[in-house]
Parts: C-alpha cells; structure tokens; sequence
C-alpha cells in the first residue's frame, strides 16, 4: 500500500471528460528481482563492523542534502486523521545515497512507511570524515500535515 501512495495517476478519459476506472496491480516481491550491491554490503558491515559506519556528530558538518524527494501523506487514514510524524533511520553511503531506511517510530504505521518511502530516494554529499568518504547513520523526525 505505502508504494502504491507514491504513484501518480492521470484519470481515467471518456470523451475527453474523466471517468471512473478500477485499476489492478499485482506486485511479487523477490530480493534476487532487484538486486543492492552497495545496499547489500552495507547491511553486512552494520552486522560485522557498525563501528565502521558513523554517526552524523561526528562529521565536521551535517550531511547536505542534494536532493529530497517530500514525503506524501498516507491516503488510507480516516479522514479525521489530519497530522502525524514518524522518526527515521537510515545510512548514507559514501556516494551520498540514502540506504536501508527504517522506521524508529511512528505515530501510526501509514506514517512510517510514507517516511521511507521517500528517505529511499533521498541523496546527499557524499559525507566526509578526516577528507575520506563514509557511510553515516542518520535519525530524522518527518512531520506531517494534511492541507
């Protein structure tokens, strides 16, 4: 459900005018369909070295963002459910890629994976430490508000 918030749809034309139209998708899920590398060997290194993978305080400066997608608001909530936030962990590898997001917390589960869905695309400097690359550990509060 929380991928298919992130699709945008044109509606649906008959006539020239916008028509009611049901849609199905079905969707498998396969680790071996989308292959990680760099997502893959940084899993390893958190479960082998996580002293390897630093945390932002440690940088001279916090990471920088380049680009961040924003995250859209969970549709399936009643609609007396107008705001929420979820808390966000994840690594940026040392391409500046957002990597391995997680949810810490969230005030409803919608929320939580409305927030990774969007950390998932999210890139930055590449973070630096001592003038090397680094992967760096990340919590970031995500609020949200219906308008």
């Amino acid at each position: 459900m929380a991928a298919l918030e992130g699709f945008k749809f044109d509606p649906a034309l008959k006539e020239g005018k916008p028509v009611p139209h049901l849609m199905g998708h079905e969707q498998a899920f396969s680790g071996k369909d989308l292959p990680d590398p760099r997502g893959e060997g940084l899993l390893a290194m958190e479960k082998k070295h996580p002293e390897k993978i630093l945390t932002a305080n440690l940088l001279k400066a916090p990471p920088k963002p380049i680009s961040r997608r924003a995250p859209r608001f969970p549709t399936g909530l009643p609609a007396e459910v107008t705001t929420g936030n979820a808390l966000v962990e994840f690594l940026i590898d040392e391409n500046g890629w957002a990597r391995l997001p997680r949810i810490v917390s969230a005030s409803d589960p919608a929320f939580g994976y409305a927030a990774v869905q969007a950390v998932s695309a999210w890139l930055f400097e590449p973070p630096l430490s001592k003038g090397r690359r680094v992967a760096v550990r990340v919590r970031i509060p995500i609020n949200f508000s219906q308008k």
